[in-house]
């Protein structure tokens, strides 16, 4: 069922993979990054980046580098949701996994975004992101999407 948006979205975690201590962090830094992004709250999406970030598009084959490019690419798509007549009504994150070994953070997941309005939509991507602990912060230095339609 597609149903038409919510005023503010919020990203859904589903089955977590059970974790404890610093790959709780990780996942804790992964769904505030997925809800600012949906509340349209740059700056806290921005300071869960490290300024060199990367970012690669599959599905467009795209590769953004540094913070600030990536937030201006997502300012735009996220606008572009809000304009159309197919708004964005539900973003899930699932069956994250987060693999800590020393500062770094290896997080699996399948992400999946349901557009309602006049041309409703599944789309699912199969999720890679790195993270850095910097100044015990989790902050993502690459990350992967490919968003494909769900038939």
């Amino acid at each position: 069922d597609i149903t038409e948006p919510k005023e503010v979205l919020a990203v859904n975690f589903i089955d977590p993979d059970t974790v404890s201590g610093e790959e709780e962090k990780v996942l804790q830094s992964l769904k505030e990054i997925y809800e600012a992004y949906l509340r349209g709250d740059w700056d806290t999406f921005e300071k869960h980046l490290d300024p060199a970030c990367t970012k690669y598009d599959g599905d467009t084959q795209q590769r953004f580098s540094g913070s600030k490019a990536i937030v201006e690419r997502l300012q735009k798509e996220l606008s572009d949701y809000k304009k159309s007549d197919s708004p964005l009504v539900s973003y899930t994150v699932d069956h994250p996994y987060a693999r800590v070994k020393g500062d770094m953070a290896t997080v699996t997941f399948v992400a999946i975004r349901v557009y309602g309005g006049r041309h409703p939509a599944k789309y699912e991507s199969h999720c890679s992101d790195i993270f850095l602990k910097e100044d015990g912060m989790w902050k993502k230095v690459y990350y992967r999407s490919d968003w494909k339609l769900v038939k």
